[in-house]
């Protein structure tokens, strides 16, 4: 179990939603390897219409999702919405 949790952890760190969060849901379709590609349009796009990215700490963000995790959803649980 701790091996799949480090290895979860990487993943989302590495490729995912670390660095990547808001690209993440701004191009659903992009696979997180071109992110690196696109990251700095993305970014150049915020300055021109003067939107500031929320950046948290990692610790701050994983531990923050615990309680929702732990709580469950309705989809987790295997019920319909």
């Amino acid at each position: 179990m701790l091996r799949f949790m480090l290895l979860i952890l990487y993943v989302w760190r590495r490729y995912e939603l670390m660095p990547n969060h808001c690209l993440h849901h701004c191009f659903p379709t992009v696979d997180c390897s071109r992110f690196d590609v696109i990251r700095p349009v993305f970014e150049a796009t915020l300055r021109e219409f003067g939107v500031q990215q929320k950046v948290m700490a990692q610790p701050h963000i994983y531990f923050g999702m615990w309680p929702a995790w732990l709580r469950g959803t309705s989809w987790a649980k295997g019920k319909a919405a």
